[in-house]
């Protein structure tokens, strides 16, 4: 193994044959998912991401300018200064945002809230 483990560690791991890979990892692996997890480091666990909305605003928030002008998504981070309100909201109709998103090759499509 180098001298920091992190540098070999994806060729050590698929350098496992099926065996060792179980004995290795697997064990330990189920080992620690029968755990109870360390609710004091519950951000480990939970990603920020937990709902429709904070999932929409996160994926939006990294796509570029010029896609999301085009798709007609408005990212809103922040209404005013010390506003909470985080979104990604469409501001044209789902199905002129889904011929855009279809026309750019793009692997999204909206769907009407119910």
């Amino acid at each position: 193994m180098p001298e920091d483990p992190a540098d070999g560690v994806e060729d050590w791991l698929l350098g496992l044959n099926p065996e060792k890979f179980s004995q290795l990892i697997l064990e330990k692996l189920n080992e620690w998912l029968s755990e109870e997890p360390d609710w004091a480091f519950e951000q480990d666990y939970i990603p920020e991401a937990t709902s429709a909305y904070s999932a929409a605003y996160e994926y939006f928030r990294e796509m570029d300018f010029v896609i999301l002008d085009a798709i007609g998504v408005k990212v809103v981070e922040g209404q005013f200064p010390g506003s909470t309100y985080f979104a990604a909201e469409l501001i044209i109709s789902i199905s002129e945002a889904n011929k855009v998103a279809e026309d750019m090759c793009l692997e999204i499509r909206f769907e009407p809230l119910e």
